[in-house]
């Protein structure tokens, strides 16, 4: 199926992101209005493709979306490009700071051609909307025009029946889902798709094509897991 989708990498402050863009602007000076979408964890912002085009496709209105850091495998570069990409630290895709990421590409990218911005948050994604708004003031603030969150995990993550499964597999475990990662990228490309569908509740191709892509790299299964340790002590 066609889409209106595509993918670019950006060099923010020395780290890598992966961002979208769906449909183009009608006009040649700003857009009047961008939606912004910013995914839950996983956090690569292709699982949101159809999603981005869907929302397009109804209402014209250009759709962006933006990656946690760290949560999409690296594109193959040349030598020259070695540089420029290289998977982020721990400490960049901690929760804290995938909230500042997005706030500086907001300012850098979004705010400087939208007149006005649409954020849509899923899972997570809603927790780092609100504290965008909180790190807003002025006239950046007002280019809000709404927040919209979908299925919000804002408070007392731990609490919940879920947290309480995975915070100790997180705080003692983590280790598990990287070694999974680095056993993966040993495996043949057929055999991963093979599997995918028994862990994978979706049969959407952009789906479980970045399933495929992303689940043979332990850098990207250490920076989810990190990430989601804390949302599990910082969501309160």
């Amino acid at each position: 199926m066609a889409t209106h989708c595509k993918y670019f990498w950006k060099n923010q402050t020395g780290i890598a992101v992966k961002y979208l863009k769906c449909g183009e602007s009608s006009t040649s000076g700003k857009i009047p209005l961008v939606f912004f979408v910013i995914p839950g964890n996983p956090g690569c912002i292709r699982f949101y493709e159809k999603f981005a085009d869907s929302l397009f496709s109804k209402t014209k209105i250009p759709v962006w979306g933006i990656s946690h850091v760290g949560h999409s495998k690296l594109p193959s570069v040349d030598l020259t490009e070695k540089d420029k990409y290289q998977h982020p630290g721990r400490e960049d895709c901690g929760l804290s700071r995938q909230i500042a990421l997005k706030v500086d590409f907001l300012r850098d990218e979004v705010f400087p051609v939208a007149e006005k911005v649409i954020l849509v948050g899923h899972s997570i994604g809603c927790y780092i909307i609100l504290q965008i708004m909180s790190k807003l003031d002025g006239k950046l603030a007002e280019k809000v025009e709404k927040g919209v969150l979908l299925f919000p995990t804002i408070e007392r993550m731990r609490l919940t029946p879920q947290g309480k499964k995975l915070t100790p597999m997180l705080a003692n475990a983590r280790w598990l889902f990287v070694f999974a990662g680095m056993m993966a990228s040993y495996a043949p490309q057929w055999m991963i798709k093979w599997l995918i569908p028994w862990f994978v509740k979706s049969s959407e191709p952009s789906i479980i094509e970045t399933v495929a892509d992303n689940i043979a790299s332990h850098q990207v299964a250490d920076s989810m897991t990190y990430m989601g340790l804390q949302e599990m002590y910082e969501v309160k």
